[in-house]
This record gives structure tokens, C-alpha cells and sequence, in this order.
């Protein structure tokens, strides 16, 4: 496996908030999003849903005219959501009480 990659020259890689990407509007030419939106948990599965829909807001924000913007997110079967739904807020007291 390589120990280094390099990018084509017209291929800039930038991080930051994706709730509030601080680039001015139409900067890009093309945005990629990739196994984030599972990440922007909020405190209820409707402020989670709030920060993806803020995110896809600020990734076309970002985006020129005719630019494009991939995401690339992980799926899980309808089963596993009702489930995930069933046990978020048990799990997320677990998880504030141990971290």
C-alpha cells in the first residue's frame, strides 16, 4: 500500500464545520460528501435530521452553478431504523453518562 498520495492540481481538499462551512457562496465546483451525515447527531432523530438537512443547505451554498455534489453515505435496512429509532434516547443517555 502506498504511503503517500497526491491529489490532481485541480484538486484542492478542505475541512471544517459542515453546519457552517466558512467558504463564500458558489466557491466550488464540485462538493463531496462522504460517510458524514450519519455523524451529525443532535439530541433528537428531529435535530439530526435538522443538521443533515443544514449540511446539504451549505454544501449547495458552496456550490457553483452547475457544479455538483456527491454524497456518499452509508445505507441500513428499514429494520435497523425502527430499531435505531426504538433505542436512540436510551442509548444516548448511556453514552453521555459514560463518556
Amino acid at each position: 500500500m502506498p504511503t503517500s498520495f497526491s491529489y490532481p492540481s485541480n484538486v484542492t481538499l478542505k475541512s471544517g464545520n459542515a453546519l457552517n462551512i466558512s467558504e463564500p457562496d458558489e466557491s466550488f465546483d464540485g462538493v463531496l460528501i462522504s460517510m458524514l451525515f450519519h455523524h451529525l447527531t443532535g439530541k433528537t432523530i428531529g435535530e439530526s435530521l435538522e443538521n443533515i438537512k443544514l449540511a446539504a443547505k451549505e454544501a449547495l451554498r458552496v456550490l457553483r452553478p452547475g457544479g455538483k455534489l456527491i454524497v456518499i453515505e452509508s445505507c441500513v435496512p428499514k429494520w435497523f431504523y425502527f430499531f435505531e429509532k426504538a433505542v436512540s434516547r436510551f442509548m444516548a443517555r448511556l453514552i453521555n453518562a459514560t463518556l
